[in-house]
């Protein structure tokens, strides 16, 4: 199943072990109860991602299994 267009989600962990920057995300809409995500970052804006903030989230070409965070709220 795709899902295409952006969905709204939480942080729910930042502590990413391997370092990269992810943050873990669930995004209830999308039936997603957490998965380690990718942030994207625009030319280092300095957004710091915290628990519980709401987040921007898209999935690469309609996968489920590869969310993305856009943006904080």
């Amino acid at each position: 199943m795709a899902f295409g267009g952006v969905y709204r989600g939480v942080v729910t962990s930042k502590n990413d072990a391997t370092g990269t920057g992810r943050v873990l995300v669930s995004v209830p809409s999308a039936g997603l109860s957490g998965s380690w995500a990718p942030v994207c970052n625009s030319g280092g804006s300095g957004v710091t991602f915290s628990v519980g903030c709401q987040v921007v989230v898209a999935f690469e070409n309609g996968d489920p299994s590869f969310p993305i965070v856009l943006g904080k709220l």
